[in-house]
């Protein structure tokens, strides 16, 4: 998958990351599973269109901002199980503020997923430090990953930072 721009003549659509993760969250509400997302769903619903490499491996990147680029992809993973995956990445080094594809924000995004009835819990690491917020019903498991609006925030200004998406793993 290419995170670069797509060029007018693919006949590929620029999403906003906006459109980008609201179509994601209409995606997972209309699968039971994740082994319900075809390649002609998923372009249907993210309205745009999605390269296929095989017939278990397929999706969309694209660039959302100078800062900022993503993309969504369905593959099959060594152990059998299916997975699609959404994120969001910047230039490798850079740490660019999150705000321009901070819409709707984490806070928002996990609200919508309890809303479609999945159970919400949260992950936790070493030390207790938290990892992400996952959700299980259906038959899927949605995992929930967030970033700071600036990474540049330090200390008791942290509690107060705005989360945004980061990445979104549907299994």
């Amino acid at each position: 998958m290419t995170t670069s721009e797509p060029s007018a003549s693919q006949g590929q659509s620029t999403l906003t990351s906006k459109d980008a993760l609201s179509r994601l969250l209409e995606l997972i509400r209309g699968i039971q599973s994740v082994n319900d997302v075809t390649p002609e769903y998923m372009g249907k619903v993210m309205g745009t269109k999605i390269t296929v490499v095989d017939a278990e491996k397929y999706g969309f990147g694209q660039s959302f901002s100078k800062d900022w680029a993503g993309g969504i992809q369905r593959s099959k993973l060594v152990s059998g199980e299916t997975q699609l995956d959404f994120s969001f990445t910047s230039k490798p080094g850079e740490q660019p503020s999150a705000a321009e594809v901070c819409d709707p924000d984490f806070g928002q995004f996990t609200a919508e997923l309890e809303a479609m009835g999945l159970a919400r819990q949260s992950h936790y690491g070493e030390h207790g430090r938290w990892l992400y917020d996952y959700f299980d019903g259906r038959k899927m498991h949605v995992e929930v990953h967030a970033m700071d609006v600036s990474p540049q925030v330090q200390g008791d200004n942290k509690a107060t930072a705005k989360a945004c998406v980061k990445m979104v793993t549907v299994r």
